[in-house]
C-alpha cells in the first residue's frame, strides 16, 4: 500500500500537490523507500510557508480599498442622480427603480448562491464517500472548499447582475394589467407578450445558464477523486453511482427548462418577419408551430429518460430520443418552413397569407385606434368663382411644401451648431397679420451624443433644451 500510494505509481498533476498535502495524504519523504515513507528518489513535496503575522489584515485592507475605488464612480453617479430626481419632486420614482434593482440583485445572487454552492457542496460529500481505498482524498483539502465558495460567490455575482439589468421588465411584470384584447392565434391577452412574456423567457434562459454553470463544477469535482483513473484513460464515469445520479438529477431539470422555452419560442412567432407583413405568417402557423411543438415533446420525453437514469443507468434511450430530436430540428424546423414558403405560399401568397394579413390589419386599426373612427360620406357641389372668392384665405392656404425635403433644409440652414438638431416638422394654424395663416415648424432639439464635453453639468443642468423653433 505505501508503495501504490508514491508518486512513483503516477504523475500527479502539480496544481493537486498541496490539496493533497493539506488532506494528509502520505507523499513520502525521500530515501531509500523504507517504514518511515519510501517515497523512492523523488523528494516529498514542499511545505506551505506560514504567512508573516499581519499579512492576512494587510490583503483584506488592500481588497476592501481596491471595492471602495471601483466604487466611486458609481456611488457619485447614483447620489447625482437620486439629487436630481429630488429636484424636480420624483423621489419616489427613484427609490421605486432602485428597490426592483437592489431587490432582484438580491434575490439573483442569493437563488444563485444556493444553487451553486449547494450542488457543488453535495458533490464535494458525496465524491469524498465514493473515493476509492488508497485514492488520494483531494477534496478533503481546505483549499479546494476555499476555491467552490469564491467560484460560487463570483459566478452568484455575475448572474444577480444580469438579473439586476433587467429590473424595467421585473416592474412591468409585477405592475401589469390586461388589456382586454387578446390575440386571434393564440388567445393570450396582450399584455401577457408585453409584461409577462419577457421575463418568463427571461428566468428560464437565466436558470438554463446558471445549471450548465452547475454541471461544469459536478463534473470537475467528481473527477477530480479519480486523477489515476483518468491519467490511465481507465475512468468510467457512468459506473460512479453517486456522479451518475447527481448528473441525472441536474441534467433532467435541464432538459425541464429546455422543453419550457420551446413552449415560449412559440408565442415569439407573433413577432415574425417571415411574411408579407410583420407578425406570424401561414408558415409560421403551420410549420414552424409544429416544429417547436415536436422539440417541446422531445425534450419533455428526454427529460423523463434522465430521471429514470437516477435509477437506473441507461444511455440508448437518450441517444435514441437525441436523435429524434436532431432530426425534428433539422427536417421539420429547417427544411419543411423552408420548403413551405418556396413552393406553397410564394406562388399563391394572397390566398395563403390572406388570414394574416387581416389579422395585421385590424389589429394595427385597433392598437391605432382607428377602429373608433366616425366615417360620415361628404357631399360635394361644383366650385363655382363665388365659392371661390368667398374662400381666398382657404386657397391661400393650402399646402403645397413637402414636409421631407423642407426637415433637411431646416437642418442644414438652421442647426449652426452640432449639438442641435431637427426632429420633425409641425403642420399648424398661427395668426399672421390678422390672418389665419397655415405654417410648417420644427422645434430645435439638442443631439447630447454631439455636446463638446458630456459632463454632467452640461447633460443635466446646461445643455437642456433647444430653446429655438423655425
Amino acid at each position: 500500500q505505501e508503495q501504490f500510494m508514491s508518486r512513483d505509481n503516477f504523475d500527479i498533476p502539480e496544481v493537486f500537490r498541496r490539496a493533497m498535502e493539506e488532506a494528509g495524504w502520505d507523499t513520502g519523504r525521500g530515501g531509500d523507500g523504507d517504514d518511515e515513507g519510501g517515497g523512492g528518489d523523488r523528494p516529498p513535496f514542499p511545505r506551505r510557508s506560514e504567512p508573516a503575522p499581519g499579512a492576512n489584515r494587510l490583503r483584506w485592507l488592500l481588497a476592501i480599498f481596491f471595492l471602495l475605488f471601483l466604487s466611486v464612480n458609481f456611488l457619485v453617479s447614483t447620489y447625482t442622480e437620486w439629487l436630481w430626481f429630488t429636484e424636480v419632486g420624483y423621489t419616489s420614482v427613484w427609490l421605486k427603480q432602485w428597490l426592483f434593482r437592489f431587490g432582484s440583485f438580491a434575490v439573483g445572487f442569493l437563488v444563485a448562491l444556493v444553487v451553486l454552492w449547494g450542488n457543488w457542496h453535495f458533490a464535494r460529500r458525496r465524491a469524498i464517500q465514493t473515493t476509492p481505498p488508497f485514492y488520494p482524498q483531494v477534496l478533503k483539502s481546505r483549499f479546494i472548499g476555499g476555491v467552490l465558495v469564491a467560484a460560487a460567490l463570483f459566478l452568484s455575482l455575475g448572474f444577480a447582475g444580469a438579473l439586476s439589468s433587467q429590473w424595467e421588465s421585473l416592474l412591468q411584470f409585477v405592475n401589469k394589467v390586461p388589456f382586454g384584447t387578446s390575440d386571434p392565434l393564440f388567445n393570450r391577452d396582450i399584455g401577457f407578450y408585453l409584461f409577462e412574456l419577457p421575463v418568463y423567457e427571461l428566468i428560464q434562459g437565466w436558470f438554463v445558464s446558471l445549471l450548465v454553470f452547475v454541471l461544469l463544477g459536478v463534473g470537475v469535482l467528481y473527477a477530480l477523486n479519480f486523477v489515476p483513473d483518468i491519467q490511465r484513460g481507465r475512468w468510467q464515469p457512468w459506473q460512479n453511482g453517486a456522479l451518475r445520479q447527481h448528473v441525472a438529477a441536474l441534467g433532467a431539470v435541464l432538459l425541464a427548462l429546455w422543453a419550457v422555452g420551446y413552449w415560449f419560442d412559440a408565442f415569439d412567432l407573433l413577432y415574425s418577419p417571415r411574411g408579407v407583413v410583420f407578425g406570424a405568417s401561414y408558415t409560421d402557423i403551420n410549420a414552424s408551430l409544429l416544429a417547436l411543438r415536436l422539440q417541446m415533446v422531445t425534450m419533455a420525453i428526454a427529460a423523463v429518460l434522465m430521471i429514470l437514469n437516477v435509477f437506473r443507468f441507461s444511455l440508448r434511450p437518450l441517444l435514441v430520443i437525441g436523435g429524434v430530436w436532431l432530426l425534428v430540428t433539422i427536417g421539420v424546423g429547417n427544411l419543411y418552413p423552408g420548403l413551405l414558403q418556396r413552393y406553397s405560399v410564394e406562388p399563391n401568397e394572397l390566398a395563403r397569407e390572406s388570414e394574416y394579413i387581416a389579422y395585421n390589419i385590424e389589429y394595427t386599426r385597433q392598437a391605432f385606434g382607428l377602429d373608433n373612427v366616425d366615417e360620415r360620406p361628404f357631399t360635394f357641389e361644383q366650385l363655382s368663382q363665388e365659392t371661390l372668392a368667398s374662400n381666398e384665405s382657404l386657397l391661400k392656404n393650402i399646402r403645397i411644401w413637402d414636409y421631407r425635403p423642407l426637415l433637411t433644409t431646416y437642418g442644414q440652414l438652421q442647426a449652426l451648431t452640432l449639438y442641435y438638431q431637427f426632429t420633425d416638422i409641425d403642420i399648424d394654424r398661427y395668426v399672421v397679420n390678422g390672418e389665419t395663416r397655415q405654417v410648417m415648424l420644427a422645434a430645435r432639439e439638442l443631439d447630447k451624443a454631439n455636446l463638446p464635453n458630456s459632463s454632467w453639468v452640461n447633460r443635466k443642468l446646461e445643455f437642456t433644451h433647444g430653446y429655438g423653433i423655425v
